[in-house]
């Protein structure tokens, strides 16, 4: 089953011309476009190959379907500008904000991603019950802690039990070659008596807040899972 974001963005001015670059190295990164690209969020606008240059060709994007990923190969020789393992041309996925993905840069050599476009306020993403992961990203490229209000704003105050309480995130650890070797697991537990923090690991100690640190997390994509009784609506600032 396709892993699915209800993606709603609120009516107003868009602001234009915001710009980050992410480090991209060789190997792997879990990524999320942070902007709304022009004329749209199709990884060809977002991650430009022009067939000139072409200098993602030899790359991977991992798109995450909810049980697995499914490879998409950058082609800059294909009239899509991407193709699947066969070589067949593919259409280019749509890369819309805060859709976490990993890329595989092939290059050969470290390299970065220029994400640019138009920030949209108050961006609202509803995740239902589910046991299965969603590949998600902070966007307008902010990071910092997980509730932190003022930032990417995961909202679990104690209600016993929180509205986030046994739901977890999964960040991605790396290896050599920066490839990817596992995940680490964060879960949130508003209850105070155990832990001060708001998450705890897999044993139920207080760890600190996972947040999305400076370098590539700023757009950095990570999973959610939730396993909350309800429907949760993330309203990241």
């Amino acid at each position: 089953m396709v892993a699915v974001l209800a993606i709603a963005m609120a009516q107003g001015k868009v602001c234009s011309g915001a710009m980050l670059t992410v480090p991209t190295p060789f190997g792997a990164c879990f990524q999320s476009n942070p902007y709304n690209a022009s004329p749209d969020n199709h990884a060809n606008n977002v991650i430009p190959n022009p067939i000139s240059t072409a200098p993602w060709d030899g790359s991977i994007l991992w798109l995450w379907t909810g049980v697995g990923f499914t490879p998409v190969f950058f082609d800059s020789g294909s009239n899509t500008g991407f193709s699947d393992v066969c070589g067949n041309p593919v259409s280019a996925p749509l890369l819309t904000p805060g859709l976490g993905y990993i890329i595989f840069n092939g290059g050969g050599s470290p390299t970065s991603i220029t994400y640019s476009g138009s920030v949209v306020p108050m961006p609202s993403f509803t995740f239902p019950v589910a046991a299965h992961p969603f590949a998600i990203g902070g966007p307008n490229g902010d990071g910092g802690a997980l509730l932190s209000p003022s930032v990417l704003n995961f909202c679990n105050p104690d209600m016993n039990p929180g509205p986030l309480d046994g739901s977890f995130v999964e960040l991605a650890r790396y290896g050599s070659g920066h490839l990817i070797i596992g995940f680490a697991v964060a879960y949130f537990d508003s209850v105070m008596t155990d832990t001060t923090t708001g998450f705890v690991d897999t044993n139920g100690n207080p760890i600190p807040d996972p947040g999305i640190s400076p370098g590539i997390s700023p757009s950095g994509g990570f999973f959610f899972v939730n396993r909350a009784s309800s429907a949760y609506t993330w309203k990241p600032q």
